[in-house]
């Protein structure tokens, strides 16, 4: 029935993991600073280009990380790389 296939649909929906992305963003011409993101799909390209216009530096794309636990991989290299 319609119902079924419903509760079916929602149920395997919830269930499914999706995978995203932690990213790296250096600045040309300073040194050591990184910005650590996340972002559930490739719009982390799209970032950079958002912070290379507020920024007076350019940007890179260091790399990046493709996770099924991208938010909690974030926290962590924040927690573990932060200068403060």
């Amino acid at each position: 029935s319609f119902i079924k296939r419903k509760k079916f649909a929602l149920k395997n929906k919830s269930n499914a993991k999706k995978s995203g992305y932690v990213y790296f963003i250096g600045l040309k011409d300073y040194d050591g600073h990184v910005k650590i993101g996340f972002s559930s799909d490739t719009n982390f390209l799209r970032r950079q280009k958002n912070i290379e216009t507020a920024s007076p530096h350019d940007t890179f794309l260091i790399g990046y990380i493709q996770s099924d636990n991208y938010v909690s991989l974030e926290n962590e290299l924040h927690k573990k790389y932060n200068d403060t």
